[in-house]
């Protein structure tokens, strides 16, 4: 660089000591000779004085005033060996590019010929001094989370650097730093254009040029990502797009650095193939069309889900009690919610920490007019979801698993003992491949005692005073395979045993018919007849009568008790007169009690609509407290089905309705109540009851008496 250039070369300034109007520009002159210098001034122009040196883009700047009469001006600067020439110029400017920063530079100026061969004034002999200080290169701009990165040279000597932005033709200023980078977090879609300047500690004067063009770049804001969902056999990753823009997708696991995942248009990828129990971070950024280019920045930090393998549910058994269904243990799965399909979709059953569930039946399952597929059916899937419920961990299978529901299960309906022994009769729900089997308990385990192809079976060679329990299925016509389920409870019937207190009971109705016996007629919606079942759970069951119906709210059971020999009416705690007549008996194994509960189905038009209300029944002996908590009902209309659904708040959702039900009833196992109805009038029959001997009405009410039976806890 800079500028010991040989004395040789260099014009080094003298003055003569002989007094003339002008002396050779080529002439040394003596610089320390005062004398000589007056005498030369006398005969010059004005001195040029230079007043301003200043650093600007590529060099020192020097500028001077215009001296009247000058033809031209030579410009100097001071090296080791004193005042050398540098330029000579029409000009009262002049940029001096051959410098380096941080040094500090002298220049002088003075007058000469218009042919450069003689001064024609003087000069300052001090000279002015500038210190050098570069203007900054901008190296790099590149788009980054939130804003713009500019990167420019460390220069030397700087204190400060100053950057600007152009807005139209005009500078602004972004920011003051003594870094060599910053962020433009001001920026929005759209081309900046930047330059940067050297500037004192204390901001107020500059100490460098800049570059007046400046560096240009397109910002696009680094993509932001929505949505990070645990989907099944991978995440899905989902971010805000552009048109026309292609992304580049990254991951990082712990203690790795960012990788590729893949390049895409769309705005939504599946990342599939990952490890269990793991945490993915994603983040993503524009690139150019080729490929080859990154057009913005990414967050560093990204959007994070950790990956829990989709639950398989790996069977669906029917049972008596439900559909049980069993999924594999998910490592890192928090919590499972089990969903179930109807006409709607997919709807929520239940949350678990478990990996199996039984549905019992307490949800509603809309039907369908336009996909009839699912209607009748027992669909189900699983997810993963975080420990308050409130996140799903995983992915679920959109297809679900069917349970294949194969015959209905033989119900007991009735066991009596009118026919030389104990006879069990059940619903005839066989096909045409299958034949039925009846079994009896023995030490705990069951008996098969036949098959048969009836609904009915005659248990012979029963001793009186015993306890029998009988229990039927379906199998095939070879009795190899089972085709239906079973009640594992079965139903227990006690033959010719000695009850003093059931005969006095029996003995008294049978005396006081008036007072118990529901009118003798048909209805549309309940046959006339009577039950026993123990509300109380005193060991002696109330007599359950219920009226023949035919109007919408007409399943009317009235409630009598018998106790210390006296039979009365059981009252209410409110307006009521009559409990529903549909009872299911429930043990709730954490508070330990049982739960009675009725179902009361209802209509005013049995083409067009249907009301399904649920109760729990409770009675201390004294009152019967029957409250309501839920209620579904069906409209066939013109444009469909409709369904409507209600709580103790009033009309509300089927979410709510499902959930209302389960909060009563999910914690619950069943009770396998059975209670054996007495026919009182039948179709074509409106006064069966009345046709009946003394001795049959005796039976009857003995048999249903000693075939009332739950599960004991």
């Amino acid at each position: 660089m800079k500028k010991f250039i040989s004395i040789a070369m260099a014009a080094v300034m003298s003055m003569s000591a002989v007094a003339v109007s002008a002396v050779s520009a080529n002439a040394v002159e003596p610089l320390n000779t005062p004398v000589q210098y007056a005498q030369v001034a006398r005969a010059s122009l004005a001195t040029p004085k230079i007043s301003k040196a200043e650093s600007v883009y590529g060099g020192v700047k020097l500028t001077w005033n215009k001296v009247s009469g000058a033809a031209k001006y030579r410009v100097y600067y001071k090296g080791r060996k004193g005042w050398t020439r540098m330029v000579d110029t029409t000009s009262t400017s002049y940029i001096d590019k051959d410098v380096s920063s941080g040094r500090n530079y002298t220049y002088t100026v003075r007058c000469i010929s218009a042919d450069g061969k003689s001064f024609t004034s003087g000069y300052d002999s001090k000279g002015k001094s500038v210190k050098y200080i570069a203007a900054p290169e901008i190296s790099k701009l590149e788009n980054v989370n939130g804003g713009v990165k500019i990167t420019w040279n460390k220069v030397n000597g700087a204190s400060k650097y100053r950057i600007y932005h152009k807005n139209s033709s005009d500078w602004f200023r972004v920011s003051d730093t003594t870094s060599n980078s910053i962020v433009d977090k001001s920026v929005g879609m759209g081309t900046y254009t930047y330059t940067v300047r050297c500037i004192s500690d204390d901001g107020k004067s500059f100490e460098s040029g800049f570059n007046p063009k400046g560096l240009s770049i397109r910002y696009n804001q680094a993509p932001k990502i929505l949505e990070t969902n645990v989907v099944n056999g991978g995440i899905k990753v989902i971010w805000e797009t552009e048109n026309n823009t292609n992304y580049r997708l990254y991951c990082k696991t712990e203690g790795k650095g960012w990788t590729k995942v893949c390049d895409s248009k769309t705005g939504v990828v599946t990342h599939k193939n990952l490890q269990p129990n793991k945490t993915y971070t994603y983040t993503v950024r524009a690139i150019s069309s080729d490929a080859k280019k990154y057009l913005s920045g990414y967050d560093p930090v990204g959007m994070s889900a950790k990956y829990v393998a989709t639950p398989k549910i790996s069977k669906t058994e029917v049972t008596y009690d439900g559909v049980k269904l069993t999924w594999n243990k998910v490592a890192g799965a928090e919590k499972y919610r089990v969903y179930y399909k109807d006409g709607e979709g997919w709807n929520k059953l239940a949350d678990t920490t478990g990996n199996s569930y039984l549905d019992m039946g307490l949800v509603s399952r809309e039907l369908s007019i336009k996909d009839n597929s699912v209607n009748g059916q027992y669909i189900y899937t699983v997810r993963c979801i975080s420990s308050n419920g409130k996140a799903f961990q995983s992915g679920y299978d959109t297809k679900g698993s069917k349970a294949n529901l194969g015959n209905e299960c033989p119900e007991i309906v009735r066991v009596d003992s009118m026919h030389g022994g104990i006879t069990v009769s059940w619903t005839d729900v066989c096909e045409d491949n299958s034949k039925y089997r009846i079994y009896v308990k023995e030490k705990g385990s069951w008996k098969k005692l036949a098959d048969t192809t009836n609904n009915y079976y005659t248990h012979k060679n029963v001793k009186a005073g015993q306890t029998y329990t009988y229990t039927v299925r379906c199998v095939s016509k070879n009795g190899k395979k089972f085709t239906s389920i079973y009640n594992p409870s079965g139903v227990t019937f006690k033959y010719k045993t000695t009850d003093k207190t059931r005969d006095a009971y029996i003995d008294y109705l049978l005396k006081h018919e008036s007072e118990w016996l529901p009118e003798l007629k048909v209805g549309n919606v309940a046959l006339a007849g009577v039950q026993f079942a123990d509300l109380d759970f005193d060991g002696v069951p109330e007599l359950i009568v219920q009226e023949a119906g035919n109007e919408e709210y007409y399943l009317k059971a009235k409630v009598y008790t018998f106790k210390d020999g006296k039979f009365s009416l059981v009252g209410f705690d409110d307006y009521r007169t009559y409990i529903p007549n549909q009872l299911t008996y429930f043990y709730d194994k954490s508070a330990k009690k049982y739960i009675i509960n009725a179902v009361e189905l209802s209509t005013s038009n049995v083409d067009r609509y249907l009301d399904c209300e649920n109760y729990t029944l409770n009675y201390d002996g004294t009152v019967l407290n029957v409250r309501g908590y839920s209620c579904a009902h069906l409209a066939l209309e013109n444009w469909g089905l409709e369904y409507y659904y209600y709580n103790q708040s009033g009309r509300t959702t089927k979410q709510a309705y499902n959930a209302t039900n389960m909060s009563v009833l999910g914690n619950c196992v069943n009770a396998h109540m059975f209670s054996q109805f007495v026919y009182c009038s039948v179709d074509g029959y409106p006064k069966l009851w009345n046709s009946y001997s003394e001795t049959q009405k005796k039976q009857h009410l003995t048999d249903s008496y000693n075939a009332f039976s739950y599960d004991k806890y």
